[in-house]
């Protein structure tokens, strides 16, 4: 018994995987030039097969494919413009020394250039996960249309995140300041041995260079740099060390409090450490270890954003010239994590964005399975704004969805709106109680052909059989009796 149990489920996944895994038919058109190469034609047509392969898919998941395209081929042309700038330059299109040959080789270039990057941009092959050519063609009435059939597997999770990053409207979240912490670890030495007499003659230097720095690479993403005093460290350690719980209620878009104002920001600390390792009076040098290293904190949410330890360094300087000692050894803590701050704009960037809720009363409803409907009908919908929508309640007539989502309140609304006369079942579609209001979600019957056969079909399957009564039928016996049968 437990053979054949293993047998059933081993074999229910095996079933599964492969539905799940499952191959889709592509084909591919594309109209050659008498110029164009056997491997450029193929290229095309591998793409286009492609293109025809994640349109299907992107259907069966109920995605919006005629928004993708619009948005993925919107976006190339902005990749392309500056390309083909550069072509009508090289080619002097609209400029006094254009001739008919220049022309004619810039609209050449052009068709090149666009095709072979757009069967490349996106990089939409990354979806496919395995395909076989099933057929290449040619057009008998006309000689060169090419057709190009493929089969493929493609990963969905991966044809998710192309369909997100081509259709969404999230808008880059920015922030008010960065600040910046620097704090210095002596070991065995003074800022006299260092070649200064106060630490800020020191650490200015440094400062002002990483401002300069930051500024150009967190250009668009943040407002402002800022350097801490002791009064600023101070008002960060205590809204650092204050629970999350109690900011989360500040509207920190139209609040102009300090609270408010910190927790739009980043907050990077660096550590630098200083170590005199050795000092040749006779040579007058000084050998140090320095090393270090920084975190960033999002203080909207007091959470780690990037880290990095920096790799020691033992140089050696010579400490004749004050300046030129503090001079090189500034450089060299400059230097430390200026590799990192070059990646800073990459992993800001990555940060989640502010997310908005709204709430959506649901009325007329008669099960929970309909609430559930509703819920995946949003998800699909709204995937450009990532709709969340959680279930908050069910009373057996009436819900309500909390759905958080990302962009403009606009946005959701046309997104909300156009769930109008959307069906969640055979029987019911969804209507809005009032045309100013959106939120207010009410189901009405409203019952396919189909299933009102099925319903017709399963009434009378519940009706009850009449009994027919037996027909008497006398008959005269040979003998001269009478004799009855019931048929």
């Amino acid at each position: 018994m437990k053979t054949r149990l293993l047998l059933f489920v081993l074999f229910t996944m095996s079933f599964s995987a492969l539905s799940a895994n499952k191959f889709i038919q592509g084909e591919g058109k594309f109209l050659a030039k008498s110029e164009d190469s056997l491997s450029f034609v193929k290229t095309q047509l591998l793409a286009r097969s492609i293109q025809d392969i994640l349109t299907k898919e992107m259907t069966s998941m109920g995605l919006d494919t005629a928004f993708f395209w619009e948005k993925y081929n919107e976006k190339f042309e902005n990749y392309f413009s500056p390309i083909q700038e550069n072509l009508k330059t090289k080619y002097k299109i609209g400029t006094p020394k254009v001739t008919k040959y220049l022309t004619e080789s810039y609209a050449k270039a052009v068709r090149t250039k666009r095709l072979k990057l757009n069967a490349k941009y996106g990089r939409l092959n990354r979806v496919i996960t395995s395909y076989s050519i099933k057929n290449v063609s040619t057009s008998m009435n006309v000689p060169n249309s090419r057709f190009m059939k493929i089969q493929a597997k493609v990963n969905r999770k991966q044809l998710y995140k192309i369909f997100r990053r081509f259709t969404s409207h999230e808008d880059q979240r920015t922030y008010k300041k960065l600040f910046v912490t620097l704090d210095f670890n002596l070991n065995n030495t003074t800022w006299n041995d260092v070649g200064v007499e106060v630490e800020s003659d020191f650490s200015s230097v440094v400062l002002n260079h990483w401002k300069k720095l930051l500024e150009e690479k967190l250009k668009g993403i943040v407002e402002e740099v800022e350097i801490t005093d002791l009064s600023t460290r101070e008002s960060l350690q205590d809204f650092y060390k204050a629970p999350v719980e109690a900011f989360t209620g500040v509207d920190t878009e139209n609040s102009s409090s300090d609270e408010s104002e910190l927790s739009q920001s980043l907050w990077l600390r660096v550590k630098t450490n200083i170590h005199k390792t050795a000092e040749d009076v006779l040579l007058k040098n000084r050998k140090f270890r320095v090393g270090g290293d920084f975190i960033l904190l999002d203080l909207r949410n007091k959470k780690l954003v990037a880290f990095h330890d920096f790799i020691e360094e033992t140089p050696r300087f010579n400490y004749e010239k004050s300046h030129k000692l503090s001079s090189d050894l500034a450089t060299l803590v400059y230097r430390l994590p200026t590799a990192e701050f070059n990646k800073l704009d990459k992993t800001v960037s990555r940060l989640p964005k502010r997310n908005h809720y709204i709430y959506l009363n649901l009325k007329n409803l008669n099960n929970i399975a309909e609430v559930f409907a509703i819920k995946e009908l949003l998800i699909n919908k709204g995937f450009s704004y990532n709709f969340q929508p959680v279930i908050q309640s069910f009373t057996g007539t009436e819900g309500k969805i909390t759905l958080n989502f990302r962009g403009s309140g606009e946005q959701v609304q046309q997104v909300l709106w156009s769930l109008q006369e959307s069906r969640i079942n055979k029987e019911k579609i969804i209507t809005f109680e009032s045309s100013e209001n959106p939120f207010s979600i009410t189901l009405v019957e409203k019952v396919l052909e189909e299933a009102k056969e099925e319903q017709v079909i399963k009434k009378d399957r519940l009706k009850p059989k009449e009994r027919k009564s037996p027909k008497r039928i006398d008959k005269i016996s040979p003998k001269g009796k009478e004799k009855t049968e019931f048929i």
